[in-house]
């Protein structure tokens, strides 16, 4: 058969697929899809012409080109997921792309990140970066890879079958389809740029006035019962720079882990709270998400952390105490129940909560200590001990975390003024006591962009 020219601008590819054929079709295409400048949608149709003219098999041409499309986003996929994110938010900054703006498109995608892979396949300058921009977006690999591969075979059978049939009609086609690509990328900036303008207009609107000790824009987080946490005697200043910004609260259902909870939703923080059982519905703040976890079990530690978005910070209230007894009457059974409590509980959050913010580069882990750590006398060996283990966690974990913008720090309290600690010690000067809105102005400040030079530290309060 004779050797028919390729037609138009199609034509500066015939020695490449003269030469290599089937072998220059998947690397361009492998190579276009991560992100490197290749002709790789040119050479899918003009092996496809050359299929149509019979000098290469149409099958095998689609079957590569579905393959070498495929590797290649995953390859862009892994670059975003390992690097990418951590990249962008060290010089996003530099182009107006921040730590919030980067975290609302994150949701976005996970929301419509499927329909995103399938569709950007088709559109030039969007194929090239899918699967980096999917990585970035953490993406869940499966579902990536299904989207991923849909929108491959779609791409392959569409531009093939055009080539195969077209013949020397292809360059019309080729312009005419191109053009219509770039109307339809400039109708969706149209549409994002109408929904994201309409958002903020309705969020205008319901804005309420601000409340003294508040910020304007962020309202008092309500318990479910209605009530708000001024009147239960809660945090309601709000701190500056939790915009944008999730923080994850273990011990979510206890009386300081719940207060910190409402402290962090009133300083305008997104806020997840955890525990081995959830809070009884009249307690569960409005807008805090809650998620039921036991954290001395590793496997379900790890997949709270994988299910999560990434947070900003990771403050742990988990713990127990038990009262002096003498050494001589040391219980086993007391002794290993504490450490499990209080040290084991602090480490595999530390180990999963490092692995998390390293993919982002940084953020703050805030545990909880206790005075009792610091003395001896009058304190209980297996309490003390335990809480002891967690200031010597905080402090290698921070050596470890040095230089990679993680800090890692603990609030060291004295008796907190809880209704747990009133029953347990109803003698006491309760009065003397911290309460935990005024603790949490500790947790607060640790957990703050602008604690970023503190690390290794043990605040006293």
């Amino acid at each position: 058969m004779s050797a028919t020219p390729l037609p138009g601008f199609l034509a500066s590819l015939a020695p490449l697929l003269d030469h290599y054929g089937y072998l220059a079709l998947g690397g361009l295409i492998f190579a276009e899809d991560f992100g490197v400048p290749s002709p790789g949608e040119t050479i899918l149709i003009a092996a496809s012409v050359y299929a149509g003219a019979g000098r290469l098999n149409i099958v095998a041409v689609g079957v590569i080109a579905v393959l070498a499309a495929v590797a290649g986003d995953n390859i862009g996929y892994v670059i975003g997921r390992t690097g990418g994110h951590a990249l962008v938010l060290r010089f996003g900054k530099y182009v107006l792309l921040t730590r919030e703006r980067l975290d609302k498109a994150e949701r976005f995608f996970r929301r419509y990140g499927g329909q995103i892979v399938v569709v950007a396949r088709f559109i030039e300058g969007l194929r090239q970066l899918n699967g980096i921009i999917a990585g970035i977006a953490e993406m869940p690999w499966p579902r990536f890879l299904v989207f991923n591969t849909l929108g491959a075979v779609l791409w392959v059978g569409v531009w093939s079958t055009v080539g195969y049939l077209a013949g020397d009609h292809i360059t019309s086609i080729y312009t005419t389809a191109s053009r219509y690509s770039l109307y339809l990328l400039i109708a969706l900036a149209v549409v994002a740029a109408a929904w994201i303008t309409r958002a903020v207009l309705r969020r205008r609107r319901r804005g309420e006035a601000p409340q003294p000790g508040t910020r304007p824009g962020i309202r008092t987080p309500r318990t479910a019962d209605g009530a708000d946490q001024k009147s239960k005697g809660m945090v309601t200043m709000a701190e500056t720079g939790y915009a944008g910004r999730s923080v994850l609260v273990f011990g979510a259902a206890g009386a300081l882990g719940g207060g910190l909870a409402a402290a962090f939703a009133a300083a305008g923080a997104a806020v997840a709270g955890a525990d081995r059982h959830l809070p009884a519905a009249g307690r569960r703040l409005d807008g805090v998400r809650y998620d039921q976890v036991d954290v001395l079990d590793d496997a379900a530690l790890a997949d709270l952390f994988r299910r999560e978005p990434v947070p900003w910070a990771v403050v742990n209230t988990i713990g127990g105490y038990a009262p002096h007894t003498r050494l001589d009457a040391l219980d086993h059974g007391e002794l290993s129940t504490q450490l499990n409590l209080n040290l084991v509980s602090a480490a595999l959050v530390t180990k999963h909560a490092l692995a998390a913010l390293r993919r982002t580069g940084e953020g703050r882990i805030v545990h909880t200590a206790s005075r009792a750590a610091q003395v001896t006398r009058g304190q209980g060996f297996a309490y003390s001990v335990s809480k002891l283990g967690v200031l010597h966690l905080v402090a290698m974990a921070a050596d470890e975390a040095r230089g990679t913008g993680i800090t890692v720090n603990c609030v060291v309290p004295s008796i907190i003024d809880t209704p747990a600690n009133r029953a347990a010690m109803p003698d006491a000067d309760h009065g003397a006591w911290p309460q935990v809105d005024d603790v949490a102005r500790a947790y607060l400040f640790l957990a703050s962009p602008q604690a970023h030079l503190v690390s290794g530290a043990a605040i006293p309060v």
